[in-house]
């Protein structure tokens, strides 16, 4: 996870990012990531947990889809372990309106395991 610094900054410009959206209709937020075919998985969620500095919990089962109904499992998400949690972590840099959803904005994120 970010520094205490790291994180006031983010928190700062997500700030501003939101009230600029906010002031152009945005509602909600995409939030865009790969998973380990290149695919991008996502989740919409309001603005403030969106663009927040410690992001949003996803299951690591995203990771895990092949295509189909196939899954693949990996060390670090499997039934065993019960597919835990990750943070989804928004790089405020990639935040764009999407044109044809003008009350959606969608961000790129990183992912971090909190617990590993």
């Amino acid at each position: 996870m970010p520094g205490s610094d790291d994180r006031e900054q983010h928190a700062a410009q997500a700030r501003q990012l939101a009230e600029s959206l906010g002031k152009q209709g945005v509602r909600v937020i995409q939030m865009e990531m790969p998973d380990i075919n290149g695919a991008v998985r996502g989740k919409i969620t309001g603005m403030s947990k969106g663009l927040g500095p410690t992001g949003t919990g996803v299951s690591t089962l995203i990771m895990s889809f092949r295509g189909g109904e196939e899954i693949t499992l990996s060390p670090w998400s499997s039934f065993e372990n019960g597919f835990p949690k990750f943070s989804a972590i928004p790089d405020l840099d990639t935040v764009v309106q999407l044109p044809w959803r003008p009350e959606t904005a969608a961000v790129l994120c990183d992912y971090v395991m909190d617990d590993w």
